[in-house]
């Protein structure tokens, strides 16, 4: 079974992903790569823990997470193909909209990986 560290190290490679897409010339982005991957980790962490805890408001909120994230790089996304301005560097800064999902994101793999980990897990 995955764990945290599995759907953490997916995340991060994601968010790295996401930021070089963002770099692109718009007609050169790969729109693909800032969707979720049915191969990534994080995603196979979610289906293992909802298909053995289909009850728990951890997975629920894990998969909310998730999915803010990707909906917040989209929207970037979809500036970038307007040919609107996107400062990358403020997009990826502490207060931006993509930095707190992705905070938020962190947060839900611990508190589900917490309660994994617990004596009712």
């Amino acid at each position: 079974m995955l764990n945290a560290s599995d759907a953490l190290r997916a995340h991060n490679y994601c968010r790295f992903t996401a930021a070089q897409q963002l770099q692109h010339a718009p007609g050169e982005m790969d729109l693909a790569d800032l969707a979720p991957h049915a191969d990534c980790a994080l995603v196979r962490f979610v289906h293992e823990c909802e298909a053995n805890h289909t009850d728990w408001i951890e997975v629920d909120i894990l998969k909310a997470a998730h999915a803010s994230f990707h909906e917040a790089m989209m929207e970037l996304a979809q500036k970038r193909l307007a040919q609107e301005p996107v400062d990358i560097v403020a997009e990826m800064a502490r207060d931006s909209r993509l930095n707190r999902a992705s905070e938020a994101l962190v947060s839900a793999i611990w508190r589900l990986q917490g309660r994994l980990n617990s004596p009712d897990g």
